[in-house]
């Protein structure tokens, strides 16, 4: 709950699927960045969001970046529930990494860490997984 109160929405970005709160908050000395999408929200109003968000990074050479659920994102939960493999945290962060759809949805940053928890499995594979992503400032 206290999260919640120290989280500073700095906009919303209007995609055409429903709007995404754009919020930042500090934890010790680094931000970390959340989308939260109204509705589930495809590709390109993802990359657009992230977009948008992250430009409140200012100069800064890392960003944290909180996505929240894979549901929210159908693409990606369909991207990896087709992936498949195992159902771990570990196992399901290294095949998000894998994923160059990933790295095309943050220009200008690179993947620097990425790491899963509460992963869900449908019919042995997993679909969705709270996802939290370092990035550095970089080509991806």
């Amino acid at each position: 709950m206290l999260e919640l109160l120290l989280a500073a929405s700095v906009g919303v970005h209007p995609a055409p699927e429903c709007p995404v709160q754009l919020e930042v908050r500090v934890e010790n000395t680094q931000r970390h960045y959340r989308p939260r999408p109204a509705c589930p929200i495809g590709f390109d109003s993802s990359r657009e969001a992230l977009r948008a968000l992250l430009a409140h990074a200012g100069s800064d050479t890392e960003a944290r970046l909180h996505l929240g659920r894979i549901i929210d994102y159908p693409w990606l939960s369909a991207l990896l529930e087709r992936a498949g493999g195992r159902t771990d945290n570990a196992s399901v962060a290294k095949t998000l990494r894998a994923m160059p759809e990933l790295a095309h949805l943050l220009p200008g940053w690179t993947i620097t860490a990425l790491s899963v928890e509460k992963v869900l499995v449908r019919n042995r594979r997993p679909y969705d997984a709270i996802v939290w992503i370092t990035l550095a400032r970089g080509p991806a």
